[in-house]
């Protein structure tokens, strides 16, 4: 998956705005176990309860909540992938790690971008 640009839909969430064209907006991501490391199907559940859900699905889409939501549920993701994956050096985070390497000569290399 490719973010571009940095920043998220604007506040019509509409992605066919030019600021966010080529944007993946965290709101337009599958969130799920199979999709997301370092989420289990536990942690989903303790974070969005049948209630949320059922609240979520009447009516049309209401974007700010389920920003806020997946926003959630991306960050202890991350924070377990961290701990799980990264910390012990498994061969996900070494192809992670193997990425950001090249990614960055990349971006070096062709646009005269460091990071």
């Amino acid at each position: 998956m490719q973010v571009l640009p940095i920043n998220e839909t604007a506040g019509d969430n509409s992605p066919y705005l030019p600021i966010s064209s080529l944007a993946l907006d965290p709101m337009l991501c599958e969130i799920s176990p199979k999709t997301v490391p370092g989420l289990s199907q536990e942690v989903l559940d303790s974070l969005v309860d049948d209630r949320s859900r059922e609240s979520l699905n009447l009516g049309g889409v209401k974007y700010e909540e389920v920003k806020l939501i997946k926003a959630r549920v991306l960050r202890v993701a991350f924070e377990n992938f961290v701990i799980n994956e990264i910390c012990n050096e498994s061969p996900i985070a070494q192809n992670l790690l193997h990425f950001r390497k090249n990614i960055k000569l990349i971006l070096k290399t062709i646009l005269f971008i460091d990071i």
